[in-house]
């Protein structure tokens, strides 16, 4: 059913290095309810490298209970991300940049969410008494995958994935893409805030 990765030893050095600090710079060690709060007090937009490590969940796979993938599939990533920005003025910028002088561009409105409530001023969900993190996706660094806990490469678990759609609504050539992260699947998060003189990064370790 499942093909493992020949070289199992470098995908659990790679997966090792997934999880392990990123940077020589002072780590502040927080809880995920310390993190939450520092990410409630921020009204600031701001740049940010994030660790995540969560289970696939049965919406993401193929018939999960069927095929035996159900729970067993899991995935650490590292990616920058944008904190506090507003999802249509991106889309926008986006469309703006793509439309020739001259040309019409159809302003973008974007349509509620389907789940969850935006909290005011921050840039948090809450949804079920969950904590969710909304950030736009500026380009992924690299992703290992897991099965049982035992790394295996992307072509393993591929048939078992839904494939991804993009937003139909945007009509823009480059997908402006948001995620929403569940504040227990963060395991590192460095905050560069965008809050004029304020330049100093900040790095946050989840314990």
């Amino acid at each position: 059913m499942f093909t493992f990765t020949r070289n199992a030893e470098e995908m659990k050095r790679r997966a090792d290095a997934f999880l392990s600090v990123a940077t020589d710079e002072p780590q502040e060690i927080v809880t995920q309810e310390q993190l939450t709060a520092v990410l409630r007090r921020m009204e600031c937009s701001a740049l940010a490298t994030l660790r995540s490590y969560r289970t696939v969940k049965n919406g993401e796979l193929v018939k999960p209970k069927t095929n035996g993938t159900e729970g067993r599939i899991s995935k650490a990533s590292r990616c920058q991300v944008l904190l506090n920005v507003s999802y249509g003025n991106m889309v926008n910028n986006q469309r703006g940049r793509e439309t020739a002088i001259g040309e019409f561009m159809e302003e973008f409105e974007p349509e509620p969410r389907k789940w969850g409530e935006r909290l005011f001023g921050c840039t948090l969900v809450l949804h079920r008494d969950k904590y969710y993190l909304e950030t736009m996706i500026l380009r992924s660094f690299d992703v290992q995958w897991y099965l049982d806990g035992v790394p295996v490469d992307s072509a393993t678990v591929k048939p078992f994935m839904h494939d991804k759609k993009r937003a139909a609504t945007q009509k823009t050539a480059k997908e402006i893409m948001v995620r929403d992260w569940g504040m227990e699947t963060i395991r590192q998060l460095d905050i560069t805030p965008n809050a004029g003189g304020d330049v100093k990064t900040h790095h946050y370790t989840v314990e």
